[in-house]
């Protein structure tokens, strides 16, 4: 898993993203990245390989939480990449220069690719330390998203797509994922 979070994230920084990133900002996040697939991959090794903290049956490749975490992983990676990929084709046509994307998984929730991530990030915890560990991950980046990440992302795009951006979030109420939040 952290293998495709690495590619996920490579692929995004040098074909999708067309935002400029200060070096700072790009240590930032290639530390937080680091940290937490190292954290994640840790507790996987150390779980799977412990025969004191865990019943041998429970790392086997059929246990609920690893396939549970593997789904959630595998959907949350495709929702956030697909979204990406579609709002870059959408963005890269000169006709949509100042107009905000509103087709595609971006139709169904305003922050798809945040919900993506969260689900990703979710799983890999989930699929590495158990229930306890997915629950604290999900509520962890939820409320990243929810108190800091999409505050600010409206505040951007109220400024800059103004009577649109007020349309778009009438018409698709959900932050993050369709017709749960």
């Amino acid at each position: 898993m952290s293998v495709g979070a690495v590619v996920k994230q490579v692929a995004w920084v040098t074909r999708i993203s067309q935002e400029n990133m200060s070096a700072s900002q790009s240590l930032g996040v290639g530390l937080f990245n680091l940290v937490s697939n190292s954290l994640n991959t840790l507790i996987f090794t150390a779980a799977a390989t412990s025969p004191i903290t865990l019943p041998a049956d429970e790392w086997d490749l059929t246990s609920p939480q690893l396939l549970a975490g593997t789904a959630l992983f595998a959907s949350g990676i495709a929702l956030e990449w697909i979204s990406e990929e579609q709002r870059k084709e959408f963005k890269d046509d000169p006709k949509n220069l100042g107009k905000v994307y509103s087709k595609g998984l971006f139709g169904w929730a305003r922050h798809i690719n945040y919900g993506g991530y969260m689900l990703w990030r979710t799983g890999f915890a989930l699929a590495a330390g158990g229930w306890k560990w997915g629950a604290i991950n999900a509520a962890f980046f939820g409320l990243s998203f929810e108190y800091s990440g999409i505050p600010e992302l409206d505040e951007y795009c109220t400024n800059r797509y103004q009577a649109q951006w007020v349309e778009y979030k009438r018409r698709v109420p959900y932050k993050l994922l369709p017709y749960i939040w």
